[in-house]
């Protein structure tokens, strides 16, 4: 579900809405013109369907979600609810083919980190009835570390060779399993560094560095 309503309109007859925009206008100095929200809502249904494209991980995971927000606003507002310019409406056959109207590009970029895509590309399993190997070999890595964790053994033990391993039996031939050892290796360390991150087992060496993204 998406809802997109006037945050100024709300503002005159609900008092939260009003010190929301007061507090921003303290912040960031005065507004100017309406004020537009826009938020969707998820069900855990379409959670499920969904892939980030080059990681596979759960997105119902809480950290694993947080991580994919930028994925995810990117899919619902470019591929799932897009608003046209409906003043160039007539000068085109296609309506895919207007433009995106300047609000609604305002709206994309929400999420966006540097002027990016922000981080990785969204698909509905559902739609597409796609599957990824890679994806899903990575979705089982994040869900075992989740288990580790729940385990207290996460960053106790070391199963890098294992997963390497694992990846590279997915391969077709000498060249493809080489590089899924290689794509391995980076998956399992990105993946402990943000389950560490996320369960608050941070080593000391990250602790003023950040968890690398």
């Amino acid at each position: 579900m998406a809802r997109v309503y006037s945050k100024s309109v709300e503002a005159k007859s609900h008092y939260s809405a009003r010190w929301l925009l007061k507090l921003y206008e303290e912040t960031h100095g005065a507004i100017t013109g309406e004020v537009i929200r826009v938020e969707f809502e998820l069900t855990t249904e379409v959670l499920r369907e969904m892939v980030v494209v080059g990681d596979g991980t759960e997105i119902r995971d809480w950290d694993t979600f947080l991580w994919a927000v930028p994925a995810i606003w990117a899919y619902l507002t470019r591929e799932w609810l897009v608003l046209r310019d409906k003043e160039k409406v007539d000068a085109y056959v296609r309506l895919r083919a207007v433009p995106v109207d300047p609000f609604w590009v305002l709206v994309q970029s929400a999420f966006t980190e540097g002027g990016g895509a922000g981080k990785g590309e969204l698909v509905r399993d559902k739609v597409f009835r796609r599957l990824d190997p890679v994806g899903l070999a990575k979705q089982a890595l994040g869900v075992f570390l989740t288990a580790l964790a729940a385990a207290s053994r996460l960053g106790k033990v070391d199963l890098k060779e294992w997963w390497i391993g694992a990846f590279r039996a997915l391969g077709s031939d000498m060249e493809e399993r080489e590089k899924l050892g290689k794509e391995a290796a980076l998956a399992y360390s990105k993946a402990l560094q943000r389950k560490l991150g996320a369960f608050g087992m941070m080593p000391e060496r990250w602790r003023f560095e950040g968890v690398p993204a």
